[in-house]
């Protein structure tokens, strides 16, 4: 409880300070200094807005990377995507109730690929390069549904796909 009072608080003064530095220009008013916090209009800034609420996630991960394997271990998730800085950026939160994660220590680049179904439905993709990013091995995927708003909240999921 303490660790999230502490992140809001952090949340919050970092908006305040992009809204101060980004938001606009300074202009005078009798003598006195204001600032105009108008978030202004960037390109592309909501394009994942789509991914906002709560999600059932379908995941499908190489079992072996960087081998050519075709053998896929398939697994549940949970995720919950929120808007931050006043919908600058945004939190995604996954979880995966019946795996841990395991990082294989190679120095790869990394490739994310979203695709838009509907407005229920989206695919994400990841890929590793391990040669400079001459090739990609796509190795997780991951297909979204909407939870439906009468669904269980995501925690009791979570304990019942335990």
């Amino acid at each position: 409880m303490k660790t999230n009072a502490m992140i809001r608080l952090l949340a919050a003064a970092l908006f305040a300070i992009v809204l101060i530095v980004v938001g606009g220009h300074n202009r005078s008013i009798a003598g006195e200094r204001t600032v105009d916090l108008t978030i202004p209009k960037v390109e592309g800034v909501r394009d994942f807005d789509f991914l906002h609420g709560d999600w059932e996630v379908a995941n499908r991960r190489l079992k072996q990377r960087h081998v050519g394997s075709t053998d896929w271990d398939e697994f549940p998730g949970l995720s919950s995507i929120r808007p931050v800085l006043g919908g600058l950026g945004n939190v995604d939160e996954l979880r995966f109730p019946t795996r841990g994660w395991v990082d294989e220590g190679l120095p790869v680049r990394v490739r994310f690929y979203w695709t838009v179904l509907s407005d229920k439905r989206a695919h994400w993709e990841q890929a590793f390069s391990t040669d400079g990013e001459k090739t990609w091995e796509t190795n997780w995927t991951m297909d979204f549904r909407r939870a439906e708003p009468e669904a269980p909240g995501l925690a009791s999921t979570a304990r019942s796909l335990l």
